[in-house]
């Protein structure tokens, strides 16, 4: 089968599921920084529902703590957590907020994906990822910021240079418990795709 049909779903078998994540804790524990648990599911890619998107967090959350009280999961990495975003689709909306919400004390770190320039990523953050967060009542969850960038291609490399220390001191200012800065640059096989 096409890896999407299983990478987007809730788990054919939950039982299975939850012996190879906490084998998973059990095996590698804090040697793994964090457990991420689906990426930008807002954006189309998972197929489910919100009620299955929770049971994934509840379930992996579980079987990793079985494994390893001390790992640190975090929940899926969020490029438009906020239903306001014009990319999150009519079907999609108040999906993000349902998940963090109704998961909440399921994932030990919220991430945040965020491309861009440093005044759009500051605007971001200040005016709606924190003031949301404390809306519905999760910030007493540490954020990431685990996903930002600017592309490297076109010559831009000064650009990022001079970026990507702005927003690593900009998120650590504002509690980001992390940082990871998302090398975007041409892979050799198109020179005009950013990513």
């Amino acid at each position: 089968r096409m890896w999407q049909t299983w990478a987007y779903n809730l788990p054919e078998r939950t039982d299975l599921a939850e012996a190879y994540y906490q084998k998973l804790a059990e095996r590698y524990g804090t040697k793994i920084a964090y457990y991420e648990l689906g990426n930008e599911w807002e954006l189309g890619g998972f197929r489910g529902t919100a009620d299955e998107a929770i049971a994934i967090q509840k379930l992996c959350y579980a079987a990793l703590k079985r494994g390893n009280p001390s790992v640190k999961v975090i929940s899926n990495g969020w490029a438009n957590w906020d239903s306001e975003h014009a990319q999150i689709t009519a079907a999609k909306k108040g999906f993000p907020e349902r998940v963090m919400k109704e998961a909440h004390g399921f994932y030990d770190v919220h991430p945040i994906h965020n491309h861009g320039p440093f005044p759009s990523y500051r605007h971001a953050i200040t005016a709606r990822f924190l003031p949301r967060r404390h809306e519905m009542e999760i910030d007493d969850v540490p954020w990431y910021s685990n996903e930002t960038a600017l592309t490297g291609i076109h010559g831009n490399e000064v650009n990022v240079a001079e970026h990507v220390w702005k927003k690593i001191l900009f998120a650590w200012a504002y509690g980001s418990r992390d940082y990871i800065w998302y090398n975007l640059r041409a892979t050799g096989w198109n020179p005009k795709d950013a990513e």
